[in-house]
């Protein structure tokens, strides 16, 4: 527990398979960082179901939650609903939703006029335009101080979820003792804050007097109403399109706040890398394909760009521990060993991103030219950054859309640098 509670997990996992070797086993729970078990326990043609660790995460309201649902055939059914919104065609249209936003953002890093400053608490601030692509509106948070972020809830909501997961005897003492649940979970207050945000949106959305707000259906909170209305609320019911759109939100702030911060630490730290990358940026902008304020499929066409953006990721992935999952019905063998049904198996993210015989010599560097190599297919096989399999993130297309939006367009308006370039940062996972 301490080791997740210090948010050390993800390089005490690591530590652990280099000590001994590609199986370990914590508690119950076999951990694998080999490449063919890896592949076994993720496979999207026969994969195992998530296991309970995912239950701490569930909201109350929706009958099905897209991330915790453990039956494979019940969450492809309601996934394919609305998939197509969430596709790379289905959201390039929503470029311009936050271009607003990261003019906003430059303007207020300008007026710091030099000063040190915290970028991932900055960073927050510009995903909030998580909003805008939601809603079509400009929410206005990148005006708000630093110290307003009504997402904080969000934060303890998932370290404390996480640490239930791994530990189930806390997750069940806390929701049968009220003093437990009381002083150490918070399940309701997520939803009671992400939700209140979302409702009060999609009730403007919903009323008929409101004609102006998303008129034009280029936000996801208008096509996930529009495919309700298609099948009927009693099949996509009113509590399973907010939670869609909180949990959306939610993902892109977190997950999207910790790949930003890992782009740019990497670029500060590493000035050759930095100084490869704006010659590409600039010289596509003086050719006249990419805009300051770029769109995501004009940044899509810089190779050296989307390198860094998937390097960043490797080197840190979002997830810091495992995406547990639990061995099927007659069990399964890997690695020469029956596991019987029923046990809990999973590859720890960041130990599979430092394999030297799927990403290449010198892992614990960073070198984005690994991903221009022919070998670059077989490396996003292994990028476990928005899970795998069936159960991919809905959300990467998104996450992608913003990256090759905000990277860009940030390093073309404005310098960064370290106020101490001996200093190394602190990575914690949770």
């Amino acid at each position: 527990m301490n080791v997740i509670l210090t948010g050390k997990e993800y390089i005490t996992l690591y530590e652990l398979h280099a000590q001994y070797g590609p199986v370990v086993r914590i508690g119950p729970s076999k951990l694998y960082d080999d490449a063919a078990t890896f592949r076994k326990i993720y496979n999207i043609a026969a994969p195992f179901q998530k296991s309970d660790y995912y239950q701490p995460f569930r909201i109350p309201g929706p009958k099905i939650d897209i991330f915790v649902e453990k039956n494979e055939t019940l969450h492809g059914k309601f996934r394919k609903q609305f998939s197509h919104i969430y596709s790379a065609s289905g959201l390039k249209d929503l470029d311009a939703n936050i271009d607003g936003s990261i003019k906003k953002f430059i303007e207020q890093i300008q007026r710091t006029e030099g000063a040190n400053i915290n970028l991932g608490k900055w960073f927050e601030r510009l995903l909030y335009c998580m909003l805008d692509l939601t809603f079509e509106q400009n929410v206005g948070y990148i005006d708000s101080s630093p110290a307003d972020n009504p997402f904080d809830a969000v934060d303890r909501f998932t370290k404390q979820a996480h640490l239930h997961g791994m530990t189930p005897w806390l997750f069940y003492a806390a929701k049968a003792s009220n003093f437990v649940s009381k002083h150490l979970f918070s399940q309701k207050e997520t939803p009671d804050v992400v939700s209140r945000i979302i409702g009060t949106f999609l009730g403007a959305l919903k009323d008929p007097s409101n004609t102006h707000i998303g008129e034009t259906q280029r936000n996801i909170a208008s096509r996930l109403l529009r495919v309700q209305s298609s099948k009927g609320s009693n099949v996509f019911t009113d509590e399973e399109v907010t939670h869609l759109l909180s949990f959306g939100v939610n993902a892109g702030v977190t997950d999207g706040g910790s790949w930003l911060n890992s782009v740019f630490y990497h670029l500060i730290n590493n000035r050759d890398k930095l100084d490869k990358l704006m010659q590409e940026l600039d010289q596509q902008l003086s050719h006249g394909k990419l805009d300051i304020i770029c769109t995501s499929q004009q940044a899509a066409a810089c190779p050296y760009l989307n390198a860094v953006i998937q390097e960043a990721q490797r080197m840190y992935p979002s997830i810091g521990g495992i995406l547990p999952r639990e061995t099927p019905k007659g069990g399964a063998e890997i690695l020469g060993q029956r596991i019987p049904a029923g046990v809990t198996v999973g590859s720890p993210a960041f130990a599979i991103s430092r394999m030297p015989e799927i990403f290449g010599a010198d892992t614990s560097s960073f070198v984005p030219e690994r991903w221009l190599e022919d070998s670059q297919p077989n490396m996003s096989r292994f990028s476990m950054g928005f899970g795998l399999g069936s159960r991919t993130c809905l959300g990467k297309n998104l996450s992608w859309l913003l990256m090759r939006k905000i990277v860009p367009s940030l390093l073309l308006s404005l310098d960064f640098e370290a106020p101490d370039p001996k200093s190394d940062w602190t990575v914690v996972s949770g």
